[in-house]
């Protein structure tokens, strides 16, 4: 049975599809038909997004929605990479779970609830956020113009609220509905891709808080070895041990974390900075100043990912290096016993470096961030000499 941490991370994996429960033979059949219609909803996303680009022309739609087209791309793969993985996401979660259960003693809940509420407090927010931005930027005012003039209610000029899609509208004689459908629906797609993307970044974070929460309670029970007399060896020992095997179960479960988010954290890293060199580029060159905010608030989501998945691998790093030091100063240290070699030996796994990688790429870490900042700035200048 999950406990309540997991089963809130499990609804938001729910919710941004990148979890599917499968205990029978029937729920097996249903995970192929979802990872078929995640392949169906993929195609259909970036083939109406294209043929937007078509119907406007280049030019004006890396004034408007083209600008939007990688980052379409890195939200609605990176979705479908969880999608493919998601056997050793729930492997990953049971273990977790099982780790969290073992929280007995009132102090090791209570560093762990108070971390697990403060993170989903802030999930709950951002998402909220995201969401609302989204469908009173383009979806709701499009529709709401398309029933207007079709009603006769209203014959003006497209509403001015989808600033990206006004000067599209202003070129057809009429409001055609086909054109309506197909950039209603493309900015829908790309819409569900966003929120979708935020829930798969704070998925990760969630687990990776849990993780932290674990390597702190390890630390803590580091140091109540040193209230542990000089003459109870085997009792020392047993306990370190049992310290260690702990910490081993965290590194199996950040093995599964890369398996899952390894290659959508190098594509993400990859595409990132160039749909944000796009949109501050446009912010500056472009005479309608009312898109800016628009914009902006793109390239925050765009950098937004990156920086929480980067921040939350660095975290685990500093917890990392603290349980080597807390360890190395430990009594065992000076044994010269068969029992401080093996516990040695044992130590050597602490001093590995914790990291989520794609075949050694992008390392979750503050270094890929700061790498990721400067490629933006280095397209942004590329832009604006070729502009």
């Amino acid at each position: 049975m999950f406990t309540k941490e997991i089963r809130n991370t499990i609804k938001l994996l729910e919710w941004t599809g990148h979890w599917f429960n499968y205990d029978n033979k029937t729920n097996e059949k249903y995970l192929k038909i979802f990872q078929i219609f995640r392949l169906t909803y993929l195609g259909i996303a970036l083939s109406l997004n294209a043929y937007t680009i078509y119907l406007k022309g280049l030019k004006k739609s890396l004034e408007s929605f083209g600008v939007f087209f990688p980052m379409t791309i890195m939200c609605l793969l990176c979705a479908m990479l969880i999608a493919i993985n998601n056997v050793r996401m729930k492997d990953c979660l049971v273990k977790l779970n099982s780790m969290i259960e073992n929280h007995k003693e009132n102090w090791e809940h209570e560093i762990f609830q108070e971390d697990s509420e403060f993170i989903w407090n802030i999930v709950k927010k951002y998402l909220k956020t995201i969401i609302m931005y989204y469908l009173l930027y383009t979806p709701i005012p499009l529709f709401i113009d398309f029933i207007a003039y079709n009603c006769n209610l209203y014959d003006g000029p497209p509403l001015n609220l989808p600033q990206t899609l006004s000067g599209f509208m202003d070129d057809q004689p009429v409001r055609d509905g086909k054109y309506y459908t197909i950039i209603l629906f493309s900015q829908m797609l790309t819409g569900i891709g966003i929120p979708n993307y935020s829930g798969n970044v704070f998925g990760f974070c969630i687990i990776t808080v849990y993780i932290r929460v674990e390597m702190k309670i390890i630390q803590k029970k580091i140091l109540l070895l040193n209230d542990i007399d000089n003459n109870l060896k085997k009792v020392y020992y047993s306990k370190l041990v049992e310290i260690i095997e702990r910490y081993l179960q965290i590194k199996s479960i950040l093995k599964d974390l890369e398996a899952v988010y390894g290659a959508q954290f190098a594509l993400q890293n990859a595409l990132a900075p160039i749909s944000t060199s796009f949109c501050l580029n446009l912010i500056v060159m472009l005479e309608d100043k009312s898109v800016a905010p628009a914009y902006l608030i793109c390239s925050l989501v765009l950098t937004t990912g990156p920086f929480i998945c980067c921040l939350a691998g660095e975290s685990l790093q500093e917890e990392n290096s603290n349980i080597n030091k807390l360890i190395y100063n430990l009594k065992w240290y000076e044994w010269k016993s068969r029992d401080g070699r093996m516990v040695l030996m044992m130590l050597e796994q602490t001093s590995l470096s914790m990291t989520i990688t794609c075949k050694g790429l992008s390392p979750m870490g503050m270094h890929t961030f700061q790498e990721i900042m400067n490629k933006t700035y280095s397209y942004c200048m590329l832009l604006r000499s070729l502009s």
